[in-house]
Formats: C-alpha cells, sequence, structure tokens
C-alpha cells in the first residue's frame, strides 16, 4: 500500500464534515461553506483532506499565491469546473507572502462570503460578471490558530468559516504508538463519493429542525463577539448537504442528528475525537 492511499483510523468525524462542506456546493440557494479545521500537529489534518484530492471540483494545493488565485484558479471557478479550494495550512502560505498578506485575505474573505467581482492591481487584474463564489478547506495548528485568533477576528474571516477543532484521547494516542512500534499500518474504510450535478438540487427544509440549530450557531458566536448568523446558515446547508448525499429531497430528523453530533467539534473547545 503505498503512502499517499493510506487512510487515518478514527477520525470519521472530520471525514464527514469535510465531506458535507463540499456538498453544499450542490445545493441550490446555498453557497459553498468553508471549513476551519484546528488542531495539533500529527493529529491527520492534511491526510483528511487529501482523502478529497481528487474530487473533480476542488483545487488542492500546498502552496497559494494571489497570483495563482487569479491567473489560474478563479477563471476555473468561472467556468463552473471548480468550486473549492483546499489547502493544508493557509496560515503557512500567508506567512511566505507578508507583504500581500492584507490583500490576500481579503480576496479570500470576499471569494467565501459577497464574492469577487473585480480585482485589479499593479500586477494582476480579474473581472466577472456575475459575483466569483467559492469554498474554503484549510486546516491549522491549535499554536498557530492562537498565535493569529486575534487577527482572523478583526478582519472578519475568523466568523466566515465553521470552525471543527478536536484533540486526541489518551487510549487514541496509546494505539497509535502500539502501531508505529509494532510498525503495524492501520487504515479506515470511508465513503468519500460525492454526486455531483451541475445544475444545483433544491432540498426543501424544516423550519422547526432548523431552529433547534439556533442555540448551537448562538454558542459558537459568542466566542467571536458575534450574532451567529452566519453559522446558523452554514448548519441549515450542512443539513441539507446530508439531506443530499442520502439521496432525499427533504431535510430530515436524520440531518438534524447528524448536525447535533458533529456540533460536539463545529467549536473551538477541542473536544476528543
Amino acid at each position: 500500500m503505498k503512502v499517499k492511499d493510506l487512510k487515518p483510523v478514527g477520525i470519521d468525524p472530520l471525514v464527514e464534515i469535510i465531506k458535507l462542506t463540499l456538498a453544499t456546493a450542490y445545493i441550490k440557494g446555498a453557497k459553498p461553506a468553508s471549513l476551519l479545521i484546528i488542531a495539533r500537529p500529527e493529529s491527520a489534518k492534511t491526510i483528511s483532506m487529501a482523502l478529497f484530492r481528487k474530487h473533480g471540483d476542488v483545487f488542492y494545493t500546498n502552496e497559494i499565491t494571489s497570483k495563482m488565485l487569479i491567473d489560474y484558479f478563479l477563471p476555473h471557478v468561472v467556468k463552473g469546473e471548480m468550486k473549492f479550494l483546499l489547502i493544508p495550512d493557509i496560515l503557512n502560505c500567508v506567512e511566505k507572502q507578508k507583504a500581500t498578506r492584507q490583500s490576500f485575505l481579503n480576496t479570500i474573505k470576499s471569494g467565501i462570503e459577497e464574492g469577487i467581482s473585480k480585482i485589479q492591481s499593479y500586477h494582476k487584474q480579474f473581472e466577472s460578471e456575475e459575483p466569483v463564489v467559492f469554498g474554503l478547506i484549510t486546516a491549522v495548528t491549535v499554536t498557530d490558530f492562537g498565535k493569529q485568533r486575534k487577527y482572523l477576528e478583526s478582519i472578519g474571516l475568523l466568523s466566515r468559516f465553521i470552525p471543527f477543532s478536536y484533540d486526541y484521547p489518551m487510549a487514541k494516542i496509546q494505539d497509535i504508538f502500539d502501531n508505529i512500534e509494532k510498525e503495524k499500518i492501520a487504515t479506515g474504510k470511508y465513503d468519500l463519493a460525492i454526486k455531483k450535478v451541475k445544475k444545483p438540487v433544491d432540498i426543501e427544509g424544516d423550519d422547526k429542525i432548523f431552529a433547534s440549530f439556533r442555540m448551537i450557531a448562538m454558542e459558537l458566536a459568542s466566542d467571536y463577539k458575534g450574532y451567529g448568523f452566519r453559522f446558523q446558515k452554514n448548519l441549515q446547508s450542512l443539513a441539507k448537504a446530508n439531506a443530499y448525499l442520502d439521496g432525499r429531497k427533504k431535510v430530515s430528523n436524520k440531518d438534524k442528528d447528524k448536525i447535533f453530533e458533529l456540533s460536539k467539534w463545529m467549536n473551538f473547545k477541542f473536544n476528543s475525537i
């Protein structure tokens, strides 16, 4: 088995939230959601994202610059060929371009929220008749997040993400050490299939189920001094995405249960996974 084909064991919730986030791109009336994964080094963040690198609508890259964003990625989004940007560590990329950090992050911020219509700088130009919107899935270590959290809040970027933080319980840590010492390769089995459609699918919502998400949204919003409106919309999109992946046209209690299950990690509490 090749190293690049390894599928880590015991990270089902992480794989599920990535898959659901990607599926939001196919929901009518919803924009692609964005996900920020926060965990310690060696916590399978990158390898979990890499599981979806062959999904046709994503651009998976370890490095991203303003030039690459404008010259390559955005034109593909305009053509409908890409919907998501997957970057294992966006803060690391940003640190390498300190001179243009603010403008780069502003471009990202616009792209994952209201959309990008025009970019005009000394070096690059981009223009689109319709605002170009895309989703971003990225990760950051606990330490780097601690250093940059206030900055991300101050520029209004943090509230645009679905946060997903987690930690390994001691039992899992011991199991991993056991496998390493025995030179045993442990792999998991995950359903990574996401049906792609050219026309977004209309999934009927349920206001009572959606109302049950309000406390989750408000609790998270209190962490970054917001109201939780964006997160509420994201939770509803994730519920519809779960119905879509399940082949249903209406949100049900099954989707409610999935959102409540994953909400254990959709925060900054670093609960055990």
